[in-house]
């Protein structure tokens, strides 16, 4: 079965989502993030955004991030996860790279998306 990677980043301006190109299996991933994350152009062909939620004002930035940091799914994020985030089906799965543990299990409670925030996935959120 196939697995799909994306990725969450949490940023001032809103919300990005990657997703991680030619990815078989996450520890075989990593020599090759580690020296691509210094090259931009090597990056770029392994990461592609696949989309943005800008935040709305500088209060709901505010909201959203506050939530983050307590583990919380904010409602603006579980939407634009809800329309960016495929759903896994029986010729591919997908997992979702997060930052934060509390933030996965609250992601993959309310969305039912398999989240993952160890191997690759803090270097391809550096990378970012």
């Amino acid at each position: 079965m196939l697995t799909k990677l994306y990725v969450l980043f949490e940023q001032a301006a809103g919300y990005g989502v990657f997703k991680v190109e030619e990815f078989e299996e996450i520890g075989m991933l990593l020599p090759q993030l580690e020296a691509a994350v210094h090259d931009l152009s090597r990056f770029n062909s392994i990461v592609k955004l696949v989309g943005f939620s800008p935040f709305k004002s500088a209060v709901t930035a505010l909201e959203n991030i506050n939530a983050i940091s307590e583990g919380i799914l904010p409602e603006d994020l579980q939407q634009f996860l809800d329309i960016t985030i495929p759903k896994s089906g029986k010729k591919s799965k997908v997992t979702l790279g997060v930052s934060d543990p509390k933030l996965s299990a609250a992601i993959t409670e309310a969305l039912g998306i398999t989240c993952s925030h160890v191997g690759a996935i803090p270097e391809i959120i550096r990378g970012n």
